[in-house]
């Protein structure tokens, strides 16, 4: 009888002694429903089709201008990019567009924390 008060007097006071010598409250922000989410680079990647028109003026394709879904168009550029098939996507959406066009070029830019975009590569059709 006296060993079970001994066992549970020690597995309690195991149980409470780190809490003891805790100085701050850390470990109740980092598990749980104090626990804040996981912060690490935080970066947006984008891609771009651009071209110029019949003036020679820079412009940004627009992919409802030509009846194309702009979320999907977007999972587009990623998968043809990241399959190194850029210039078939290319060669596609400059075949889309009526009139004088031509310097067509798919570019991957990475934009940090509300800074100006990088570019990291660009394709364009030969």
């Amino acid at each position: 009888m006296i060993a079970r008060k001994i066992v549970v007097a020690v597995m309690v006071a195991g149980f409470l002694v780190p809490f003891i010598f805790m100085r701050t409250l850390f470990p109740f922000y980092r598990f749980g429903m104090f626990a804040e989410p996981v912060k690490g680079e935080a970066f947006e990647e984008k891609f771009e089709i651009t071209y110029k028109d019949g003036e020679g003026e820079l412009q940004l394709f627009y992919a409802p201008d030509v009846g194309l879904n702009a979320r999907s168009f977007e999972y587009l550029k990623r998968n043809y990019y990241y399959r190194g098939e850029g210039e078939k996507l290319l060669e596609v959406v400059s075949g889309l567009y009526e009139g004088e066009t031509n310097n067509w070029t798919l570019v991957h830019l990475r934009q940090q924390d509300f800074q100006p975009a990088d570019t990291l590569d660009s394709i364009s059709l030969p």
